[in-house]
């Protein structure tokens, strides 16, 4: 069976005319190097994505984004950069293995040659976008933030053997072939390549233990390499050596000291552990290691404060072999320490009844399964429940790399098991040099505080079941852990993925009900104070005054229609169209008033949404050019305001019995 044309296939898919089709055929006869593709769309009449649509089903291969798909970088680096440029070929990776993603999957000749230097008979092609080949093998061939990462001064086998240019992974058989040498420096090298790797990769903890050395990116430990008994204790102790520790001495507590790497100091805190094959090694890279976002929610924050305005014992709950969070705003009195046994238990106790704030980690999945293991400790449980008076619990996200991430998808699944409205979280990309191909670099904490009132108290004394304890529980603001994630995934700092790896999912006496969920996901997504926080939710809204939804509006905005429109309406100012979608799923606004400051604000799929439950819709702002007219009429809003003064003229004219004050009508008259 012939291979069809490419004429063929556009007139037979009815993507071009025939006609059009025989007036470049004839042009290409004129100038027979030209193709006929290029010639369509040069003439416009065929777009750059139906052509490369066309060429793939020529071909008979698949269509991708080649900026969605994931790269080997030792199998990338297999062919040079300027190969992959002149051939427009990406060598990438899916779930069945490599796949070269081509511009043009009619040329069989280049084809064959990126095979050969793959050292592959055959290879899997797919067809993708022009401008989004060269786009991938410009962001997956660039060398400048590794390069940028590099300590300068290092030399011979002090530099990390990886296996590929872009250092995202250690070759780990060099490495310990190098140190199989047994030279007089071998043991030396061997750890200064090894911190050079950690520090290249952006990593902010090398650990070793027994031989097993594991690295830490964003909270996320991974085994690097495990070594020989023979070479494991002279390498854990030049790890001591490096990092100023005493060799065979016990240092539970963060040591500081500045590690030298070429002409590159880096300062560290070490903890040092004696034991069999070099005993327990691990070295924070205080500087060099991945940003942490720690602010509570403000909410959350006012009522971390109060609670540490006085005395008593904070629970901090954290998961099996973790650390506890960051613990902001901590007074000078403040004690930390660690509950595993009823003595530690009573030393605490103890500290609040002389006084002090006692700041006290648990391990635990959450906030009721930590306050009922101390019940289960205590000598007193009414001296537990007396010196109680708050309990925390954190989580740590990795944050998405905002080179590679992808756009925002619905998490359906993820709200039910989280106990929150659907939501849409950006997902991760395929990684790319800016993050060493890992898709997160960085993260936050989520935080849920529960204070202690009579019937939290009362269910720690009485000896109450962990069921009882989890219903006594309320999180400050309706703001539970998985609530408080999730407002991290809206905002677009992480992903879906991150949420079912990190955050349990909300226990059953944690759970609200479907049509409270909205309340506590507001509360996450919002800053100031919402005047859904202190009316409850009632059937009844006939009576309730009429609503005007503000989308992201300036403090201006908000408070000139407060000056005008006063006490007559509702007014409610959200960030972000998730928070819009739960508010208007349970109260339809009268008017929704969007502003034209930041990009994106007139959002035409919430627009449609709004309209459909019967939401009259202004806009607010002066277009600065036809673009923004455009938009205006395609999103079929049904006013348009220029001013703050005409805007309050277009609330007006929306809602009965409201009425604009005479010298704001004279002058916008």
């Amino acid at each position: 069976m012939s291979t069809p044309r490419l004429g063929e296939i556009l007139v037979s898919e009815r993507i071009v005319p025939a006609e059009v089709v025989q007036r470049a055929l004839d042009a290409q006869r004129r100038a027979p190097r030209r193709r006929l593709g290029d010639l369509l769309i040069e003439a416009g009449a065929l777009q750059p994505a139906w052509l490369t649509a066309a060429l793939a089903l020529q071909a008979g291969v698949e269509t991708v984004d080649p900026l969605a798909l994931q790269v080997d970088p030792a199998t990338l680096w297999r062919v040079p950069p300027d190969v992959a440029q002149r051939e427009g070929v990406l060598v990438a990776r899916d779930e069945d293995g490599v796949l070269l993603v081509v511009q043009d999957p009619s040329n069989v000749r280049s084809h064959r040659a990126i095979a050969s230097l793959l050292g592959l008979s055959t290879v899997r092609i797919a067809a993708g976008l022009p401008a989004r080949v060269t786009a991938a093998i410009a962001r997956h061939y660039d060398l400048g933030p590794s390069q940028a990462r590099r300590p300068p001064g290092l030399t011979g086998e002090e530099r990390p053997a990886h296996t590929s240019p872009t250092s995202a992974e250690l070759d780990t058989r060099v490495m310990l072939a190098r140190l199989g040498r047994q030279g007089p420096r071998s043991v030396q090298d061997f750890v200064t390549a090894l911190l050079a790797h950690a520090v290249e990769t952006g990593a902010e903890r090398l650990g070793f233990d027994a031989g097993r050395l594991t690295i830490t990116y964003d909270g996320v430990d991974r085994l690097l390499l495990e070594l020989p008994a023979a070479q494991a204790y002279a390498v854990g102790n030049r790890l001591r050596v490096v990092a100023r520790l005493d060799v065979g001495a016990t240092r539970a507590g963060n040591v500081g000291s500045t590690i030298v790497l070429g002409s590159t100091s880096v300062e560290v805190a070490a903890r040092s552990t004696p034991g069999a094959s070099g005993g327990r090694v691990e070295l924070d890279l205080l500087p060099d290691g991945v940003p942490v976002l720690a602010e509570m929610n403000p909410r959350v924050a006012t009522a971390w404060r109060a609670v540490l305005a006085a005395p008593g014992l904070v629970v901090v709950a954290t998961p099996e072999g973790t650390p506890p969070g960051p613990l902001p705003e901590l007074p000078a009195r403040a004690e930390r320490c660690v509950i595993t046994d009823a003595e530690s238990l009573s030393r605490a106790i103890r500290l609040v009844e002389a006084g002090r704030t006692v700041m006290a980690a648990v391990s635990a999945p959450g906030v009721p399964e930590a306050l009922a293991r101390l019940r289960d400790l205590a000598p007193s449980r009414s001296a537990l429940a007396t010196a109680l008076v708050a309990a925390l619990s954190t989580r740590r996200l990795r944050t998405l790399c905002t080179h590679c991430a992808q756009p925002a998808e619905l998490d359906q699944p993820g709200a039910e098991r989280l106990g929150v409205v659907p939501f849409a979280a950006p997902r991760p990309g395929s990684g790319c040099p800016e993050c060493a191909y890992r898709r997160y670099r960085g993260s936050v904490w989520c935080f849920e505080l529960v204070t202690a009132n009579p019937a939290l108290r009362d269910a720690i004394d009485t000896g109450a079941s962990i069921t009882e304890i989890g219903a006594r529980c309320v999180p400050t603001a309706a703001r539970a852990m998985q609530v408080d994630a999730v407002a991290h995934a809206i905002v677009g700092l992480t992903s879906s993925e991150e949420l079912h790896r990190a955050v349990p999912a909300r226990p059953t006496w944690g759970t609200p009900k479907a049509e409270d969920r909205h309340r506590g996901l507001l509360r996450a997504v919002t800053d100031a104070p919402s005047e859904l926080d202190d009316d409850p939710i009632t059937e009844d809204l006939s009576a309730a005054r009429p609503i005007v939804l503000l989308m992201q509006p300036t403090d201006a905005v908000t408070n000139a229609l407060r000056g005008l429109l006063g006490a007559r309406v509702r007014l409610m100012a959200v960030s972000s169209a998730a928070e819009a979608l739960s508010l208007s799923a349970v109260r339809a606004a009268s008017v929704a008033v969007f502003a034209k400051g930041p990009k994106g604000a007139w959002d035409a799929d919430l627009v449609a949404d709004l309209r459909q439950k019967g939401t009259r819709v202004i806009l607010l702002g002066a277009p600065n050019d036809l673009g923004d007219l455009a938009t205006a009429f395609r999103i079929g809003a049904d006013d348009y305001a220029g001013s703050r003064e005409e805007l309050a003229l277009r609330v007006a004219r929306w809602i009965p019995d409201v009425a604009v004050p005479a010298p704001v009508r004279a002058r916008v008259g």
